[in-house]
């Protein structure tokens, strides 16, 4: 599927980062509830509140809905101060945002799940420079962007200092002069709408943070072409707040408000999505308990007719299916109103992201044989074959393999081109084939060609 004439909107929650970090942490989760009972049992009104929430029966027993605890602990009622133990809360809310960082770094040391699909993503978002709105903390996505387009290649790439849109320095501009990696913004944006694991504070700053005071920390960017090495992050790490910035998933998010930088990001959001023809939630519940993400999708989706929404989940079966649907629905009725069951897919972000963003190529009988990922051509069992080349030529290791014909067809010219204009040697993570299409209209095969004959 091609998106390059529309405006499209991504808007990314839990399951896409799941769909490529399966033990990624969701909102009801195991954050080690028994153990932080324990450690706070001195305290019987904290502890019992702990207790309390790890039985809810809305959830597995054991397990905590981050949100629902870390609003209880944040926002304090009025009979809280007969128990005179309100500041054990804040001790509570700290290791529960110690133990859902350390789920999140865990995850992503297990390494990536589909790591070809986020490559496609990544590179079709800067491509198509279709902005991007995430309510994610991790910056699995984030790198992604960066590793397609380094930035000393072309000004087309996404950076992190300019590409959350605001400047965001590196972090090693707290201990020597960084020049930005590109001096502009790019056109397609990353729009982390409750902040990033990989935003730090330098010490000493006030509350709340002026936007220069952002800087992006993380091992996996190199600043490409200044003559210098990069400084390890563990060097910078002691000059820096030892929390992220983010904003905790709690029911009243005044700090959205408060903070600048966060202000600025949703003003982009809002503007992205009013200027959006099309917009594709993948992976998000839009919890009714969200106020502030509801207001902004029912102002900033009012314009669009409901077959430009699309909403994509993840079910692993048909019972599992309908309870995400009727969810589903009652959810996003909330922001649009004539959303209709048509507009739910349930394959999940990466199947999704597979399907849609590459384009199958057939042979001459209208069977599919290959299908093409930013330019990369992969066989129907999962082999690279080649990659693009004078515009419709395929070509790897400088060997001739085919050509696109009639936009869709790959067959061979009997009379190869000599001229050899290289071709890709090894490629990058590829999507996996995914579902095969069905077989089309045969053709006669113009004079010159024959079918290649890859299964």
């Amino acid at each position: 599927m091609s998106e390059t004439n529309t405006r499209t909107v991504y808007v990314l929650g839990a399951g896409f980062t799941r769909a490529f970090l399966p033990t990624a942490p969701l909102l009801v989760d195991d954050y080690g509830g028994e153990a932080l009972r324990q450690q706070f049992e001195s305290f019987s009104y904290p502890a019992a509140l702990i207790e309390m929430e790890m039985r809810h029966p809305d959830h597995p027993r054991g397990s905590i809905n981050l949100e629902r605890l870390m609003t209880r602990l944040v926002r304090e009622m009025p009979h809280d101060h007969r128990t005179e133990t309100q500041h054990v809360f804040a001790e509570i809310v700290n290791e529960l945002k110690r133990s859902f960082r350390k789920r999140i770094s865990d995850a992503k040391s297990h390494g990536i799940q589909n790591a070809g699909e986020l490559r496609l993503f990544a590179g079709h978002c800067i491509r198509t420079k279709s902005t991007c709105i995430t309510f994610n903390y991790d910056d699995i996505l984030d790198e992604a962007l960066w590793t397609f387009y380094p930035a000393n290649i072309t000004s087309n790439a996404w950076t992190p200092d300019w590409g959350y849109g605001f400047p965001c320095r590196m972090s090693e501009s707290c201990v020597r002069d960084t020049p930005a990696a590109i001096a502009e913004p790019g056109e397609m944006l990353l729009l982390k709408l409750h902040g990033s694991m990989n935003w730090r504070i330098p010490l000493g700053y006030p509350k709340p943070y002026v936007i220069e005071a952002v800087r992006h920390h993380e091992p996996w960017f190199e600043h490409y072409g200044y003559g210098h090495d990069k400084i390890k992050v563990e060097t910078v790490e002691p000059f820096l707040e030892t929390e992220p910035m983010i904003i905790p998933p709690v029911l009243t998010k005044a700090e959205l408000n408060e903070q600048p930088v966060l202000r600025l990001t949703w003003q982009h959001a809002i503007s992205a999505l009013e200027q959006a023809t099309c917009v594709v939630f993948l992976g998000y519940s839009l919890p009714i308990t969200d106020i502030a993400a509801g207001f902004l999708f029912r102002e900033g989706l009012d314009h669009l007719p409901e077959e430009a929404v699309r909403v994509i989940d993840f079910a692993v079966n048909e019972k599992d299916r309908q309870e995400k649907l009727d969810q589903l629905l009652r959810s996003y009725r909330n922001v649009s109103h004539s959303i209709t069951e048509e507009r739910f897919e349930f394959c999940g972000a990466a199947d999704w992201i597979r399907d849609h963003l590459t384009t199958w190529l057939y042979d001459s009988n209208g069977n599919p044989i290959a299908f093409e990922s930013l330019g990369l051509f992969v066989s129907r069992n999962g082999e690279c074959v080649g990659s693009r080349c004078r515009k419709t030529e395929v070509w790897r290791g400088g060997s001739y393999f085919g050509e696109v014909i009639e936009g869709n067809r790959l067959l061979y010219r009997a009379m190869p081109p000599t001229e050899n204009p290289g071709g890709i040697n090894d490629p990058p993570p590829l999507p996996e084939p995914g579902t095969l299409p069905p077989s089309i209209e045969p053709i006669t095969l113009p004079d010159g060609y024959r079918d290649i004959g890859i299964s």
